[in-house]
């Protein structure tokens, strides 16, 4: 078991992850930072200002993954 930790980024505005979780590996974290992510940014997908998150996984003080999101709204016409 490694412990993780899971850094949110948000704008200019950042929450350092002092405590981790304990997990199997490196593919448990990601899981565990893309449901952290997904509820993070959810109350934020009606709206329609541009919002850059991201999430940086910690094994120790080492960086090991970063999921990034951003939402804003599209003007390209597509569907």
């Amino acid at each position: 078991m490694m412990r993780y930790y899971f850094d949110l980024r948000d704008g200019d505005s950042s929450l350092v992850d002092h405590v981790g979780l304990e997990l199997a590996n490196l593919d448990a974290a990601k899981m565990e930072a893309s449901d952290r992510l997904t509820s993070f940014v959810k109350p934020y997908v009606k709206g329609g200002e541009r919002r850059a998150t991201a999430i940086e996984i910690r094994a120790g003080n080492r960086l090991v993954f970063t999921f990034k999101i951003i939402l804003e709204k599209g003007s390209s016409g597509r569907r």
